[in-house]
């Protein structure tokens, strides 16, 4: 009995401690937490996760920080090359990306080696650090045009190791659905740690007042490690067959023809747009017109209705959204008093790592705040509500490029730090609920191709909102060098204001081009500008196994061929983005 009586003594104080239960449930936590950790890395295995790292934070983080963003605006100012020029530099540079969607089917319709990722991501990512080395080692002697051709050949080694290995976690997805939520935590967290180291490295080179060609030989070293994941095939994939190459071949030439002849028409049009930006600016400027008002027009015949408002509200946006991309910031924020006696003459530190970094920050806040607040909008109300948001914050560098803030007081910092910190997360919004739209719309087994077709002609798009903008600079004489700026400054306030209208104009077309719905909810049928739903028949087809049932093509000339889902779809998925 004392043997008992001691024994319930010895536990009742750990039954009624309540520090000691809530000290269980904290260890019960942290291990489920772990064990959902394990089993996801279980899951997805070592080589999956590698090639995440590698693609994600190594290429697609660290090596843009390092060759792109405030480090690429300080190697044009080293150049002295004026806000024009560097719009139309810029341009040309960001054409790879509208080369993906074409290049995508290529890459499945030739295997190298009968692998469609792996051999060519060693292909492009050669290439890339070619360019890399190039600018690295002869920045200092290179031309403008030069560089630009080198910073041509890294984005397209980010382009081709981006759809690459974004297609294999899309895999991986499919085939452990539960995982997704682990997997795009995995892929966020790591990125945003490349691009915090990235924005360090920055500072230290700005601060040490190091050449911007030196971030250049840095970056050389996370940009080869794509070469390794490709040549040992880190994405796993298995070889293709002859037949499944001659499947995927017809495919894309009878059911699937619509896909590949739109993909081929933005490869196509963003070659010879390349060459006018660089040896024929005033015929780029209008061959940008024509290409804007092109892709409309085929977009907007050969896609079913939903689909192909949706493709055009995407062409026109893009057409505006970078008229005023900051060309000439670089030169406004870090001239010196000699350069620019009225600037706020800011050091290169803080351009390139203090702002940055910030909007890292915001970033990650944008993200929380998203999937708490915003998923249960509709589409129409996310992308309104970011527009006029955009709107608002581009005035603060309107008042701050007039310098009519120092007359009521207002810091400069204030307004800077003010519009950097809100319009990252801004636009994060609106790609995600983009990325959440078309994935409603697209035919089914056809989402990674028709992502990637939306992505090119979004970006050639913008390429020629570049050159929209460029025309801006020369017409209200904005073209600061680094040599003698206060007359190039003079107008700058007005050129960012009539860029800021671009928002405005998105507005209005978001409310007549995209279909009323939650983001959580399947989409409705054609709206009309009052909100009213149209009814759904045979000309307003939202059939989506089709690409092209009740277009304006088909109603007006007939029927195209059906173009659905073949057999050889999943060698589409393997290898598309």
């Amino acid at each position: 009995m004392v043997v008992t009586a001691d024994a319930s003594v010895a536990r009742s104080p750990a039954i009624s401690d309540p520090n000691t239960a809530d000290s269980k449930t904290s260890e019960s936590r942290e291990e489920s937490h772990l064990a959902i950790w394990r089993t996801f890395a279980n899951q997805m295995g070592w080589r999956s996760l590698v090639l995440f790292v590698c693609g994600f934070s190594l290429v697609g983080q660290l090596g843009t920080t390092l060759t792109g963003g405030a480090l690429r605006q300080l190697l044009w100012k080293s150049r002295h090359l004026n806000a024009e020029t560097i719009q139309l530099y810029n341009a040309v540079a960001a054409l790879p990306g509208s080369m993906m969607p074409a290049l995508s089917l290529f890459m499945q319709a030739f295997p190298i080696f009968r692998r469609s990722r792996g051999p060519y991501v060693v292909v492009f990512s050669a290439i890339g650090l070619v360019g890399t080395l190039t600018i690295g080692a002869g920045g200092n002697v290179l031309s403008g045009a030069a560089i630009t051709l080198c910073l041509f050949f890294i984005n397209l080694q980010f382009s081709v190791v981006g759809v690459c290995v974004g297609s294999r976690q899309m895999e991986r997805i499919n085939q452990f659905p539960e995982m997704g939520p682990m997997v795009v935590v995995f892929v966020i967290s790591i990125s945003q740690i490349a691009l915090f180291f990235g924005n360090v490295v920055a500072g230290i080179l700005t601060h040490f007042e190091c050449s911007p060609t030196l971030s250049f030989l840095l970056a050389s070293l996370p940009l080869a490690s794509s070469i390794i994941i490709g040549a040992s095939n880190f994405f796993e994939e298995e070889e293709h067959t002859m037949e499944q190459v001659r499947c995927f071949r017809k495919a894309q030439l009878t059911t699937n023809w619509v896909l590949t002849f739109l993909s081929t028409l933005i490869f196509a049009l963003g070659l010879p747009f390349a060459f006018f930006n660089v040896f024929a600016p005033d015929v780029a400027f209008y061959f940008g017109i024509c290409v804007i008002l092109s892709i409309l027009g085929v977009f907007g015949a050969l896609l079913r209705p939903l689909l192909a408002k949706f493709f055009m509200w995407l062409i026109l946006i893009g057409s505006v959204v970078l008229v005023n991309s900051g060309a000439a910031q670089v030169y406004f924020l870090t001239d010196s008093a000699e350069v620019y006696p009225a600037g706020p003459h800011w050091s290169n530190f803080m351009f390139a790592t203090i702002l940055p970094i910030l909007g890292n920050v915001s970033t990650v806040a944008g993200m929380i705040f998203y999937s708490r607040f915003m998923t249960t909008w509709t589409f129409r109300g996310v992308f309104a509500g970011c527009f006029l948001l955009l709107f608002v914050l581009s005035q603060l560098d309107t008042l701050l490029y007039s310098r009519e803030n120092l007359s009521f007081g207002i810091p400069d910092a204030v307004l800077v730090v003010g519009f950097d910190v809100l319009s990252h997360p801004t636009m994060d919004f609106i790609m995600q609920a983009v990325i959440l739209l078309v994935s409603k719309l697209c035919v089914p087994g056809l989402e990674m191709p028709t992502i990637a077709l939306m992505s090119g002609t979004f970006q050639l798009a913008c390429s020629v909102s570049l050159v929209f903008g460029s025309k801006f600079y020369a017409a209200f004489g904005v073209g600061p060098d680094g040599t003698d700026d206060t007359a190039s400054f003079k107008n700058y306030w007005l050129v960012t204001l009539l860029g800021s209208l671009g928002s405005i104009w998105a507005v209005v077309w978001t409310y007549f081009f995209i279909p009323k719905g939650k983001q959580t909810e399947e989409l409705e049928g054609p709206q009309q500008m009052d909100g009213t739903v149209t009814k759904l028949d045979e000309h307003t087809d939202c059939d989506k196994s089709s690409m092209t049932a009740g277009s304006l093509w088909n109603r007006c000339i007939g029927p195209l061929s059906k173009d659905s889902v073949s057999a050889s779809a999943g060698i589409v998925t393997e290898g598309s983005v």
